[in-house]
Order: structure tokens, then C-alpha cells, then sequence
């Protein structure tokens, strides 16, 4: 393989399930659809109240923040693989 040290495989699905429940009050009606970046302008249109973006490794490079700043989610939710204060400092939507 590629390490020669031992490795854990985590998984996030457990993290990101523990915030839904506590952050999205009727998570039992929620629907929950594949990453694309036009899909949240889409299901506003469609008639979603709020859209959320969960990430497994938030990679912000380049014009990220602006654009993050700048699109119609509530929230861009990261896990911890990638220290993210810095880009939080710039960013009130990543939690």
C-alpha cells in the first residue's frame, strides 16, 4: 500500500449524523442529495427552506471562502481531517 505505519480507518458517517440531529430541528423531514454546485440554487427553487453542505475533508483553496461566503447555504459543515480555524476566522459558515 502506500503507508508503512499502521493506519485506523474512521468513518464520518457517525459525526455527520450527530449534527444533523442536533442542528437541523426536523432532520426526520430532510432530504439529503449528492454534492453539485448549482444543486443548492436548484432546490431552493425547488422549494427547500434551507440547504446545507457537508463535507468529508474541506479543502479551501483558492477562491473558496468568497464563494462559500457568497452561495445560498446555511451552513458548510466540515469534518476535523483538515484543520479548518484559520478558514473559519474568514468564513462564518463553516462549522
Amino acid at each position: 500500500g502506500f503507508f508503512d505505519i499502521p493506519v485506523d480507518n474512521l468513518y464520518a458517517e457517525p459525526a455527520v449524523l450527530k449534527w444533523i440531529r442536533e442542528n437541523i430541528s426536523e432532520w426526520r423531514n430532510c432530504t439529503i442529495v449528492s454534492p453539485d454546485a448549482g444543486g443548492a440554487k436548484r432546490l431552493l427553487s425547488a422549494g427547500a427552506t434551507r440547504v446545507y453542505a457537508i463535507l468529508t475533508h474541506g479543502i479551501f483553496s483558492g477562491p473558496a471562502i468568497s464563494r462559500i461566503n457568497n452561495a445560498c447555504f446555511e451552513a458548510v459543515v466540515v469534518t476535523n481531517t483538515i484543520p479548518q480555524e484559520d478558514k473559519m476566522k474568514h468564513c462564518s459558515k463553516i462549522q
